[in-house]
């Protein structure tokens, strides 16, 4: 998502940056370390999982188990419980687990809703993650500083003028970025 925003592919990105249960997502640490981009934005987003696969397989098929290993972690309690035996296998995104669990025989992704629907995929099992207070604070990221920074020590950002409900309310970004 850096490498997009930086090579102008889109005026702004999204990136996860630190989770309720698995804590700060280094991989995003790593990345501002190198970029230019500025934090445009903030959000904090409940963060639903569910077991997904092409709508032929069943729960005793599944023989891999695929998710960004964050969510991988997020599910880890759930997963050992009721899959034990099952390999499990970090990708880059949720996203690309479910592309791959809607192109692979006898592969599961763990995601949200929105990815189930964009790939054709059936819950297998829902509302995996281990707390039911699972949130995830994501940052928009830009190319120009349009935010300030307000109560560092509460993690808050603040836009402009602007309340951030009615900001991130805008065409249902809050909703589709919790179904991922």
């Amino acid at each position: 998502m850096f490498r997009q925003v930086e090579e102008r592919q889109c005026d702004y990105g999204v990136v996860p940056v630190e989770n309720s249960t698995e804590g700060m997502v280094g991989q995003t640490l790593d990345c501002f370390l190198e970029s230019p981009l500025q934090i445009t934005g903030e959000i904090e987003l409940p963060i639903v999982h569910h077991l997904l696969a092409g709508k032929a397989a069943s729960i005793d098929s599944i023989q891999l188990i695929l998710g960004h290993e964050q969510a991988l972690g997020q599910c880890r309690h759930w997963l050992d419980s009721h899959l034990p035996d099952v390999a499990r296998e970090a990708v880059a995104s949720n996203g690309e687990a479910a592309r791959r669990a809607g192109s692979e025989s006898g592969v599961a992704a763990i995601a949200g809703e929105l990815a189930a629907g964009l790939h054709g995929l059936e819950p297998l099992a829902r509302t995996i993650q281990d707390s039911s207070n699972n949130t995830t604070r994501f940052l928009v990221l830009g190319r120009e500083t349009i935010l300030r920074a307000v109560a560092i020590k509460r993690r808050c950002w603040s836009r402009r003028g602007i309340d951030p409900e009615r900001y991130w309310g805008c065409c249902g970004l809050s909703r589709r970025m919790a179904s991922v």
